[in-house]
C-alpha cells in the first residue's frame, strides 16, 4: 500500500481526484438545444445570451398615487393651485398636460406628456371645484420611475449558460417572452447490479441487501432536472 495525498490506495488505484479529474475531461459540452415555455424553464440552462427589446419600463411612470406636475408651474413661494384636468389609471395613457394642469394618476400610470414630477396625494387637497393645492415643491423627476430605470433596449440581461430560477423567468416575463431556448437536458442511465442487491419493498433472502444506492443516485440526477432512465435491479 502507498500513501498520497494523506489517502491510503491500492497500487495502480486512483484517488477520487484522480478519477474525478480524468472523467471531467472525458466529458464534452452540449450543444443541441430546445425551445420551452418560459414558465417551465427553472433549472434549465440558457443556450444563448437574452438581449432586451426594449426599454424596461417603455415610458415614464408613477411611483406613488397622488398628481402629476409640471415643475414649472410651481407657485414661487407658498402654495400652488392647479386645475385637476385628468385621472389617469395605470395601463392607460393620457394626454398632454397643459400649463396650470394637474392629472390625477395611481401609482405605475405612465406620466401624461409634459409632466415631470408627482406630488403625493397625502400632502395634497383637492376641492369639489377641482382643483388641487399643495406647499411641498417637488424636484424634476421625483417619485418617477423613468423609462428604461430597469433594463435598456438592446442590454444583455441574462448570459448563455446561465441555470434559470424563477427570478429569472420573471424578469424573461416582463421582456414578453413566452418561450425561451435552453440546452437539451442531459440523458443519464442508472445501472446497478448485484446478487446481493434487493429492490426496497421485496423480500430479503439471506445474505442480500436492500438497493438504497439506487435510489440516491436517480433522486440526485433529477433533481438536477435531468433525464433519468433506469436500468438493472
Amino acid at each position: 500500500m502507498s500513501c498520497c495525498h494523506g489517502e491510503i490506495r491500492g497500487e495502480g488505484m486512483l484517488t477520487v481526484d484522480e478519477a474525478r479529474k480524468r472523467l471531467l475531461s472525458l466529458l464534452t459540452r452540449l450543444s443541441a438545444r430546445e425551445s420551452v415555455p418560459v414558465v417551465e424553464a427553472v433549472g434549465r440552462v440558457l443556450a444563448e445570451d437574452q438581449l432586451a427589446p426594449y426599454d424596461v419600463p417603455p415610458s415614464a411612470v408613477s411611483l406613488l398615487d397622488g398628481y402629476a406636475i409640471r415643475c414649472a408651474d410651481l407657485a414661487v413661494r407658498g402654495e400652488t393651485r392647479l386645475e385637476v384636468a385628468q385621472t389617469i389609471f395605470a395601463g392607460q395613457v393620457g394626454r398632454p398636460l397643459a400649463a396650470g394642469e394637474a392629472a390625477r394618476i395611481f401609482t405605475g400610470a405612465p406620466l401624461p406628456e409634459g409632466a415631470d414630477a408627482i406630488v403625493a396625494q397625502e400632502v395634497a387637497s383637492k376641492d369639489e371645484a377641482g382643483w388641487v393645492t399643495f406647499s411641498v415643491r417637488p424636484a424634476p423627476g421625483e417619485e418617477v420611475r423613468p423609462r428604461g430605470a430597469d433594463v435598456r433596449a438592446g442590454q444583455k440581461v441574462l448570459t448563455a449558460g446561465t441555470r434559470l430560477h424563477p427570478g429569472h423567468v420573471a424578469q424573461l416575463g416582463s421582456l414578453g417572452q413566452a418561450r425561451v431556448a435552453v440546452v437539451r437536458r442531459p440523458r443519464v442511465a442508472v445501472f446497478t447490479t448485484g446478487d446481493e442487491l434487493v429492490a426496497p419493498g421485496e423480500s430479503l433472502r439471506p445474505g442480500q441487501i436492500f438497493n438504497a444506492n439506487h435510489g440516491f443516485l436517480v433522486t440526485a440526477l433529477k433533481a438536477l432536472v435531468l433525464t433519468c432512465w433506469t436500468l438493472g435491479r
